[in-house]
């Protein structure tokens, strides 16, 4: 499963389809940062989900491709970080990469909504959750095999999930008001342009804010 992200809830909804649809439990790939803090490490160990080191990813490549072999669901957010534009931006590589050696299906996932709750510059409030709606699309699993161009099809992957977003928001029960921060600029909203979401991500990189391990 590749998943937007958006927000820092985007997964949990994700993994409640899952589980609605199919009672799978998807192994995460989880950031060694998120991992070492007291109280997500448990979860994370106890529940065999997949540490990564952004440093160092062989291992966590090698153990997410065993469970896919093994026929387990692997979940990735492919963007590897919040999308402040509230457009996908461009994915990493490793689901496309993965799935071809593993010779199995990635299905693109779009979450749209649950940025509204907890996302980065906004943080979580009761009266904000309150019957706050989320929407869950879950696009066409796409085949890869290997000897493919792993470019070409990492963005074949993107524009399939950004297509999700696009339908979220088609079916999106909430109109935003002018200039509403979760709403994406194109579409009149207050979220950052892409320019601006390039920039503060270069911003970001350079001043070590919000490295993950």
């Amino acid at each position: 499963m590749a998943i937007t992200h958006f927000g820092y809830l985007d997964f949990a909804f994700a993994e409640l389809a899952l589980w609605h649809h199919a009672r799978i439990q998807a192994r995460y790939l989880i950031t060694k940062r998120m991992a070492s803090l007291w109280f997500v490490g448990p979860f994370v160990y106890g529940l065999g989900h997949v540490v990564t080191d952004r440093r160092a990813g062989a291992d966590a490549y090698a153990d997410a491709l065993e469970k896919l072999r093994a026929g387990e669901y692997v979940a990735i957010l492919p963007e590897a970080g919040v999308s402040r534009s509230y457009t996908v931006r461009g994915l990493k590589t490793g689901a496309v990469r993965l799935t071809a050696e593993a010779c199995v299906p990635v299905i693109p996932v779009s979450v749209w909504g649950a940025h509204r709750l907890l996302t980065r510059s906004h943080g979580f409030s009761v009266r904000k959750a309150w019957r706050t709606p989320v929407r869950v699309h879950g696009g066409e699993p796409i085949r890869h095999s290997e000897g493919i161009d792993v470019a070409v099809e990492t963005e074949k992957l993107r524009a399939a999930v950004q297509e999700g977003i696009d339908r979220c928001i088609g079916d999106f029960p909430v109109i935003p008001e002018p200039g509403a921060w979760w709403q994406p600029a194109h579409l009149g909203g207050g979220a950052m342009t892409e320019e601006e979401r390039v920039a503060a991500d270069a911003y970001d990189l350079s001043t070590g804010r919000h490295s993950r391990g």
